[in-house]
């Protein structure tokens, strides 16, 4: 997780970087399924 938070620190540097693109982008890398609950829209992530 220490690696995931680095990447993110660094990517956040670029004003054309959102956190909730660069969190997507860093869990498909490592094999994470995401999933959203449609009733209260809460989003988890299963390591596939």
């Amino acid at each position: 997780m220490l690696a995931c938070q680095f990447f993110l620190v660094n990517r956040l540097s670029d004003d054309h970087n959102d956190i909730k693109d660069l969190i997507e982008l860093e869990m498909n890398n490592h094999d994470w399924l995401r999933r959203e609950d449609k009733v209260t829209g809460l989003i988890s992530y299963t390591k596939q």
